[in-house]
């Protein structure tokens, strides 16, 4: 199923204010400016205090809600309903309790939301594990369309409490057979970094030239649709541990290109390497200018 217009749900206004640069007295010496310290990433943030998890179904019923508050309005009722029919009264009540909480989520919440609840999630058994999937693609589906967060959602569930084969256990796709996924999630991520279509493309390129020798075009946004973007990652995964490693690398560094981390960028990151099986990397903000030329 395709995105909606992917950008609109995507991209954020991050375009910093230019700086005030203040004249000198006229007796005063001139003073060299101090070097910038090094960025620094944001140390993690906590999950809601609000969100206290106490047991299994507390943590079925916070996904729920989560998948719930990006549902149209109208289905939700009928959301409850088939949780209550699929689980039990008492998950579909933690469901409706959690829900506030869940539609009120910042965006840089979502994600120390998400890994609250795999804490929990990760004691299932297979079979549960099994149906608790099936549930999850069911209410994602419910309103007829796929949102960029709810694509990440399922893809860290299903990657963490799937039983798929592991990444690269028949590893069969040379470097060279995977380049055009390679710059699909690069695109991916180059237009979630930043609101200007021009800056994306440079980024996108270099990147690119440092994987291929060559440049390339970025992906248009209708490219970047739910399917797509799935078939990416599985054909990614056939693809041997170092050449899957680069990609989830560069995908790091094109996170930190303009010193920000947006949270759907880190949300994205988290994904694909789960689903690459693959640590997310430490973000590396020492190389900052050597994008600028």
């Amino acid at each position: 199923m395709e995105l909606p217009p992917i950008m609109k749900r995507l991209l954020g206004r991050n375009a910093a204010p230019a700086e005030q640069v203040e004249k000198p007295m006229p007796a005063a010496p001139v003073v060299p400016p101090a070097a910038p310290a090094a960025r620094k990433p944001a140390p993690p943030r906590r999950p809601p205090a609000a969100l206290k998890l106490r047991g299994l179904e507390d943590a079925r019923g916070a996904i729920y809600a989560l998948i719930l508050a990006g549902t149209d309005a109208a289905r939700r009722p009928a959301g409850l309903k088939f949780v209550a029919e699929q689980e039990s009264l008492p998950i579909a009540g933690h469901t409706k309790n959690l829900f506030k909480i869940a539609a009120q989520l910042a965006p840089a919440e979502r994600l120390p939301y998400i890994d609250s609840c795999f804490t929990r999630l990760r004691t299932m058994p297979p079979e549960a594990s099994d149906k608790f999937l099936r549930i999850v693609r069911v209410l994602i589906d419910a309103d007829q369309r796929y949102t960029l967060p709810e694509f990440t959602l399922n893809i860290l569930l299903q990657s963490r409490l799937g039983r798929s084969a592991p990444a690269g256990a028949t590893a069969k796709l040379s470097r060279q057979e995977v380049i055009p996924e390679m710059r699909l999630l690069l695109s991916l991520m180059a237009r979630a970094g930043t609101d200007d279509g021009d800056e994306a493309a440079r980024n996108l390129s270099r990147l690119m030239f440092q994987l291929t020798g060559k440049p390339a075009e970025i992906a248009p946004a209708s490219e970047l649709n739910i399917n797509g973007l799935t078939a990416a990652l599985d054909r990614m995964r056939q693809a041997p541990a170092m050449v899957r490693e680069t990609i989830v690398q560069t995908l790091a560094e094109c996170v930190t290109l303009d010193g920000k981390v947006k949270p759907m960028e880190g949300e994205l990151l988290a994904a694909i390497a789960a689903r690459l099986g693959l640590p997310v990397p430490a973000l590396d903000f020492s190389k900052l200018s050597r994008m600028e030329s």
